[in-house]
């Protein structure tokens, strides 16, 4: 059964990637070979995941399922992401839309940071060369412009939101006080 799973896990991944890249073609290709190729990467992994006998659906455009695998969309992978590192009672989907701009923007600013590595199969996969102190510093910009517009939607809302920044202050001497191992 883990095997399965771990199958299912790289198929939805290969799916999702196909239907990006389809998109993409649509978008910038011209018709051609290349436009077709591109497209056809779709049909090529379904038709994988279906000769193993896999199910495989679409939920919603943008997340497909093999078996009991799912491959979630961008903005759910982000909430999840942000909504682990706060303590909120807050669903995660709340959690993302005040800090979606800042997360997006740190997130990609920080793929830069990978680069494919060659396995020992042939193989590329992407490894993150980051520095922690980089890393250390990226995260605490995120935490400064968020709080930042946090404060200025207050101030121009006209809440008094005195609790809260006491929270955001036990908070961020946690955050500042927890160190990577």
């Amino acid at each position: 059964m883990v095997h399965v799973s771990r199958v299912c896990r790289e198929l939805v991944l290969s799916l999702s990637s196909a239907r990006q890249a389809g998109e993409q073609a649509k978008s910038m290709l011209e018709s051609g070979p290349e436009q077709n190729d591109a497209l056809d990467q779709q049909t090529r992994v379904t038709r994988r995941a279906t000769d193993l006998d896999l199910t495989v659906t679409w939920p919603n455009k943008f997340s497909p399922q093999i078996e009991t695998e799912v491959q979630l969309t961008a903005t759910q992978q982000t909430a999840n992401l942000l909504h682990a590192g706060l303590v909120t009672k807050e669903p995660p989907v709340s959690v993302y839309k005040g800090y979606s701009a800042v997360a997006h923007g740190e997130l990609y600013g920080l793929m830069h940071f990978m680069t494919p590595v060659q396995q020992p199969d042939g193989t590329e996969l992407l490894h993150w060369g980051v520095d922690l102190d980089v890393l250390d510093s990226a995260v605490q910009v995120v935490i400064l412009a968020f709080r930042s517009a946090w404060h200025r939607i207050n101030a121009v809302m006209g809440w008094d939101n005195a609790e809260r920044e006491q929270q955001w202050a036990d908070d961020l001497d946690g955050i500042s006080n927890f160190r990577m191992s």
